[in-house]
């Protein structure tokens, strides 16, 4: 896979790749734009009311796939929120406490924005 015209020309058509998108990674590249679109799973909305326990906390953060590292700043701050959760030796199916709950389901409404981060190449 290549979005180089000068290497492109000298391979046959059969063994060229896609031209338009391809995933590298977990991320999407755009190769016309060379740009790549970090992709994670969308998952569905939770309820207002949701209260997280300890085990789902860690469940999400387990689910953020990124290799490459460039979500690893907003990745933290969840890993932070459930490390918090272990300081207070709580159940693994106990609700995280309120101020955990917040700073969590602020994290969870963020995620979806992570959608529209795109890196030029």
């Amino acid at each position: 896979v290549s979005n180089n015209s000068v290497v492109l020309e000298d391979i046959d058509d059969a063994l060229k790749g896609p031209t338009d998108i391809h995933k590298v990674y977990g991320q999407i590249w755009n190769l016309k734009s060379d740009q790549l679109t970090l992709n994670f799973k969308k998952q569905a909305p939770f309820e207002e009311s949701k209260l997280f326990t300890k085990r789902e906390c860690l469940s999400q953060v387990m689910s953020l796939y990124d290799l490459s590292g460039f979500a690893a700043p907003y990745h933290l701050k969840a890993k932070l929120v459930f490390q918090k959760s272990c300081e207070t030796k709580m159940g693994w199916d106990d609700k995280l406490p309120p101020q955990l709950q917040q700073e969590f389901k602020k994290w969870i409404e963020e995620l979806s924005q992570l959608e529209n981060f795109t890196i030029k190449k």
